[in-house]
């Protein structure tokens, strides 16, 4: 039996999914600075939104540009560098990889010889090429974790490549505000910007510091509490759990005894407990006093005393969000928005959806893999000129014969014993024999409860 093999290409999709740059490309970027870098017979080179050439495919690898910086890293002969949308050399290829162009401070991360530093956009060194990761600028705090060579440890240096905390670190180090949890050996404390303890590691787990409630929920012991900036508990650790107080209400979701509700930052129930659990995480109701809440399998929102605002009758249901006034809800497997008083915004019909809140639009809204842009009354705004990368699958023989054409999102398994392939189209999943017949429909949103259930009908047969 001749081995398959699944392949794939991208093309370029406009807003309402129509093919506008064909199937082509190994590899493809977002559009930046009115260029796309794509790589064709394995040498890269940018398009317009044409598809046209404005930079010949003459590199080995490269990036989308970074705006409003108009330089992009690539790659030739090995060595990387900066190149300009004229597609002549900012910084020559002199690093082993280069990557993160941040127009914000100005810098790169480059590798030398399996080490990693930064660099400014003259080529000189912010930080010495002697880590074995640095991770993203802190683009507020203009500081980055580093990872030790020597011991895999993790510590902070600041954009002028000064060292603020010397690798010790169990982990990476993720900033809320101004303040981080950090782990030595497996225990928790917290650090600010500088590198300093504001609360040495004496903790078994520990969530994010709330700056503007100056607390955090942490375990010591066998129990969540609640401390303050100085250590002192405000709540006992007597709780199974306690989720970030990241809001503007000073609550979080507890759970305790097999119930769950909401707490302030003493300990107090707020809303609850309920025997079962059906609340939200609050860090994401941020400024808006509505509690996402469950009961029945079915979600709605109450105040924050526990009275129904929104009666129960979602599917999943997120927090609003303060920018824009609206929360995420599902209904019959589609996703809308909701006003404060659970009108609609925009209509359940979304097989997924991105709020944005910038630039006057509320986000983009997903049917099938046609994306629609979408202002704050919910209408679709036309872009006639967004471009996105779509990656279509395919299916060849050994020999590189096409067997399917490249018009599936995903394929996953290809079982040449049974003669069916695993495939999505249109975020839906289904199952095809190599003639490209369905043998199962594509109804299923989640690939493993189809895989469930065809294991099922299998054994079925199998057994008749």
């Amino acid at each position: 039996m001749p081995k398959y093999n699944r392949f794939f290409r991208y093309a370029y999709l406009d807003e309402d999914g129509i093919e506008r740059i064909p199937k082509k490309f190994e590899t493809a970027s977002n559009f930046a600075c009115g260029l796309a870098a794509v790589k064709e017979n394995s040498k890269t080179g940018f398009i317009d939104k044409k598809g046209q050439y404005v930079i010949e495919p003459r590199f080995d690898e490269a990036y989308g540009f970074c705006e409003p910086l108009g330089l992009a890293p690539a790659s030739e002969g090995g060595k990387w560098g900066i190149v300009d949308t004229k597609g002549n050399w900012h910084l020559k290829p002199h690093w082993d990889s280069l990557w993160d162009l941040n127009y914000i401070q100005g810098t790169a991360h480059v590798e030398v010889g399996k080490r990693v530093g930064i660099i400014d956009l003259s080529g000189s060194y912010a930080v010495k090429p002697k880590y074995r990761w640095i991770d993203e600028w802190n683009y507020k705090l203009g500081v980055a974790t580093v990872e030790s060579y020597r011991t895999g440890k993790y510590g902070l240096v600041n954009r002028a490549g000064k060292v603020l905390l010397e690798p010790c670190l169990d982990g990476e180090i993720y900033f809320r505000n101004d303040i981080a949890k950090a782990s030595i050996n497996h225990t928790y404390g917290f650090i600010n910007d500088l590198g300093q303890w504001l609360l040495k590691p004496q903790f078994k787990q520990a969530n994010n510091f709330s700056s503007q409630w100056g607390v955090a929920a942490v375990e010591k012991d066998d129990g969540w509490g609640v401390v303050d900036g100085s250590g002192k508990w405000l709540a006992k650790p007597t709780f199974d759990h306690i989720e970030d107080f990241d809001n503007a209400f000073g609550i979080a979701v507890a759970n305790k005894d097999g119930q769950e509700g909401y707490i302030d930052i003493y300990g107090n129930w707020v809303v609850g407990p309920y025997k079962r659990r059906r609340c939200c995480r609050i860090g994401s109701v941020r400024n808006i006093p509505l509690l996402p809440m469950r009961i029945n399998d079915k979600w709605g929102y109450t105040n924050l005393k526990g009275k129904w605002v929104i009666k129960p009758k979602f599917e999943k249901a997120n927090g609003f969000v303060s920018e824009t006034g609206v929360a995420e809800v599902v209904v019959d497997g589609k996703h809308g928005l909701i006003d404060y008083q659970g009108n609609w915004v925009v209509q359940p019909v979304y097989d997924y959806y991105v709020e944005y809140g910038f630039d006057g639009l509320l986000g983009y809204g997903w049917i099938g893999n046609v994306r629609h842009t979408l202002d704050y009354h919910g209408n679709r705004v036309p872009c006639p000129d967004m471009l996105f990368p779509q990656r279509y699958y395919g299916v060849q023989d050994a020999e590189g014969k096409v067997v399917l054409p490249m018009q599936y999102e995903e394929i996953r398994t290809i079982d040449d014993k049974r003669g069916i392939i695993d495939v999505e189209i249109n975020c839906r999943w289904g199952q095809v024999d190599f003639q490209g017949q369905w043998v199962t429909e594509p109804t299923y949103v989640d690939y493993y409860k189809m895989k469930e259930d065809k294991g099922n009908e299998d054994k079925e047969d199998d057994n008749n």
